[in-house]
């Protein structure tokens, strides 16, 4: 029931002069369907707590400021209260038109700031049937069986250190373990039904699927489902480095007829399912939504998952978030197009384009108050891209150079992250580059360039100290791409699309040439000692499958898929041991164990080999006397037919060993014209010697002499036994 006293404020309160002349009201329609009118059903009703005090002069406009934080309230949902010092009360209620409404609105307003000291508290209006339904004796809740979670760690507990990776062929994932004596062995074979596609998390921990109504993770030893996420028509999915949050997003048609999108993206807790505040709004309470598109304005993760930033390139504005508050801090800065953020520090590499007379800059800034802690200018600069060492101890800005008629070349500004006041380097080449990589674990940069886009030169760098110094340079090469080891010293050149694999070492230098045609691309385990190169393509094709390298070029495993679509070694999570205590292990004497158990897993597979034959020469021997009897009785009645020839009965098997020799023989006469077994000698050389006549036949019984196989072939006619 409403309260219609003085005490209560209306939404549409009636004047003075109205409610003198007002004549008697006329009877309302009885409304039949009581469950779904908004009025009469409490299930559409919250309860506002924690309001400010208003006077009664300023109540309607406060109702209004009510009516904008809740868009989805009915008209004349909105009922305050009045006390006795003619202010509203510190409570109201709501009113909307269905269930979902009043739910949303509890979510997504709850904690709202209406000033500086008044947060509202937001309830449904049936937690007050909830409340009172509550017994007079406890009654303790019943105990659920303890249901164990996926073991997610349980891939780096392989007694054989082995590492593992998912393939997708025919619609189904694959995931098998790598190992380079027992070559890959499945580990688990499931369809993910209707997965679209899927990404590992950065530890490995997880395995994310796409799916039309959201996202799921697979883990543990039987890759079951561990949580689920909904998103309808996700099309991206971004795990925060740490693995502490999902970032999902999709584009949704606003309209079919016109094709416009809306950008929608999502950042999700993994560990309790809780999505985090959305983008800020200038009114109303905050959602859980964010309208950016992350294919031209992506947020970007801290090494750390504490801070998210992106750049708006309409506003010109830099934004940092803190997370999981996700306080805002935003700074103007005129023509800023990307930021990058160091895989090991909290610090932010930004660049701008140039502008007028203004040149491009690089800049290196600390997200905590956007300080600008190192500037660079770069004149003539048209587009800049940044790579980050792996380590944090490097970065590389690659600006591309444009003269007044034609492109003058390329710039790269190498700074040092670990000195201080981060000074930089710089190279200039006289052509294009094409790409950039750093070493992972060292101080080795390579850098493929040249005017000839087919065979460009790769050039090797290395950073000695405060010089930056030409180690190596390979002209002419068939490289598109450059994917270093993750314990560095090692590289693979390849060209996409072709299959050139050139294998180099920094100190060896070119180590081997392979070719994998058609392939797309090339990865390294995490180990840094396999690569695999993969043709992948969703049409039926020969050539479709992946193969899998050692460090130096040798090809040890092959495999043809039809309709082979995805290959992704599991990445492992950071290493807990210094690079002291993991050399201490490398060279510790119980290393020798894993080489011997190699060796007698080889030594057991040829066993077992050699056993397998035994068995089927036994086998057989054993079914050949079973049939003995048969045989014999077949012999003496085919002896016993008119005209039949005698048998020999039992016919007993003669084994022969015959020893293959490769020889090498060099043909010294043709047959004759007339088509005979003869042959004719050549005649000899001035400077070889003469050859031996043609032997006669042997007698029969006998065996005749083998010539020998330097001075003349035997030769026969096509027609001849």
């Amino acid at each position: 029931s409403y309260n219609t006293s003085s005490e209560f404020c209306m939404s549409a309160p009636a004047t003075a002069a109205a409610a003198q002349a007002a004549p008697s009201p006329a009877p309302e329609p009885i409304i039949e369907d009581l469950e779904h009118d908004p009025y009469l059903n409490l299930e559409n009703t919250i309860i506002v707590d924690n309001l400010p005090n208003v006077d009664r002069e300023k109540a309607e406009k406060f109702r209004m400021l009510l009516c904008k934080i809740f868009k989805n309230a009915i008209p004349g949902g909105i009922y305050l209260y009045f006390g006795e010092n003619n202010a509203t009360k510190s409570h109201a209620f709501i009113t909307f038109r269905n269930p979902k409404d009043a739910s949303d609105a509890v979510k997504l307003g709850q904690g709202y700031k209406i000033d500086k000291t008044h947060q509202i508290i937001l309830n449904p209006f049936t937690d007050f049937r909830a409340y009172g339904d509550v017994p007079e004796v406890y009654e303790a809740p019943q105990q659920l069986p303890y249901v164990p979670k996926a073991p997610l760690w349980s891939h780096l507990f392989d007694p054989r250190g082995r590492d593992q990776y998912m393939i997708r062929f025919n619609d189904q994932f694959e995931a098998q373990w790598w190992d380079p004596v027992q070559l890959a062995q499945t580990a688990v074979t499931t369809k993910f039904e209707g997965a679209l596609g899927g990404i590992w998390s950065p530890w490995g921990r997880f395995y994310a699927t796409f799916h039309r109504q959201g996202v799921q993770l697979w883990g543990g030893a039987d890759m079951g489902r561990v949580s689920r996420f909904l998103h309808p028509m996700v099309s991206m999915a971004v795990f925060s480095p740490c693995e502490k949050y999902l970032l999902t997003f999709c584009e949704i048609l606003r309209d079919p007829q016109s094709r416009d999108k809306e950008a929608v993206t999502i950042i999700t807790e993994l560990e309790t399912g809780k999505q985090l505040p959305g983008e800020p709004r200038p009114e109303g309470p905050r959602s859980n939504k964010w309208t950016i598109n992350m294919q031209t304005t992506p947020l970007r993760w801290s090494h750390d998952d504490k801070y998210l930033a992106r750049v708006d390139s309409q506003a010109q504005t830099l934004h940092v978030y803190d997370v999981p508050a996700m306080n805002e801090r935003v700074a103007k800065m005129d023509n800023l197009m990307e930021v990058t953020w160091s895989p090991s520090q909290n610090l932010m590499a930004l660049w701008f384009c140039r502008k007028a007379e203004k040149p491009a800059v690089v800049k290196i800034v600390d997200p905590r108050d956007l300080s600008v802690l190192a500037t660079k200018n770069i004149f003539d600069a048209t587009k800049i891209t940044l790579y980050w060492h792996e380590q944090g101890d490097y970065l590389c800005a690659q600006c591309d150079l444009q003269g007044k008629k034609a492109q003058a070349g390329t710039s790269l500004e190498i700074f040092r992250m670990r000195v201080r006041n981060l000074p930089c380097n710089s190279l200039v080449l006289p052509d294009r580059v094409t790409s950039v990589a750093w070493e992972p674990r060292g101080h080795h940069l390579a850098v493929v360039h040249g005017a000839n886009t087919v065979r460009p030169d790769v050039a090797i760098y290395e950073v000695n100290g405060d010089r930056v110094l030409l180690k190596d340079s390979l002209l002419r090469r068939q490289v598109s791409c450059v994917s270093w080891s993750p314990m560095g010293e090692f590289m693979v050149l390849y060209l996409k699309g072709t299959g050139s694999l050139e294998f180099y070492s920094t100190k060896e230098h070119t180590v081997a040439n392979q070719t994998h045609q058609f392939s797309t691309e090339a990865v390294w385990d995490p180990s840094g000692r396999f690569v695999a190169s993969s043709v992948i393509s969703t049409r039926e094709s020969l050539d479709q499958g992946f193969q899998i390298y050692s460090y130096r070029g040798d090809l040890l495993h092959a495999s043809a898929r039809p309709r082979f679509a995805l290959f992704q070694w599991r990445p492992r999570p950071p290493c807990l041991l210094s690079p002291e205590q993991q050399e201490a292990i490398r060279a510790a004497p119980h290393v020798k164990k894993f080489e011997e158990e190699d060796a007698a897993y080889r030594k057991g597979m040829a066993d077992s080999k050699i056993a397998r034959r035994t068995n089927m020469r036994t086998s057989f021997e054993a079914w050949r006397q079973s049939r003995a009897e048969a045989v014999r009785r077949l012999a003496d009645f085919l002896a016993a037919l008119p005209g039949g020839a005698p048998t020999g009965g039992d016919c007993e098997m003669e084994e022969e060993e015959v020893e293959e020799l490769e020889t090498t023989e060099t043909v010294l006469g043709l047959v004759n014209e007339k088509g005979e077994d003869e042959v004719e000698a050549p005649a000899p050389d001035a400077e070889a010697p003469a050859a031996s006549p043609s032997p006669s036949p042997a007698p029969e019984g006998q065996a005749a002499s083998k010539a020998p196989a330097k001075e003349y072939t035997t030769s026969f006619p096509d027609d001849a036994d």
